[in-house]
């Protein structure tokens, strides 16, 4: 029975849509002003580190 859903790795330049998300996390990791700058893109932060 399968439900049609499959995975596939490609190269992250063959996705577009992922570079925003890559440059968001690359901001918000460099802190300071570049961090303020994509605060407003930025829902909720989870710290996965936390028991």
């Amino acid at each position: 029975m399968g439900t049609g859903l499959f995975y596939e790795h490609v190269p992250s330049q063959n996705d577009p849509l992922l570079w925003i998300a890559d440059v968001v996390a690359w901001c918000y990791g460099a802190g300071g002003d570049w961090r303020r700058r994509v605060q407003p893109l930025v829902g909720e932060i989870i710290d996965t580190r936390k028991p």
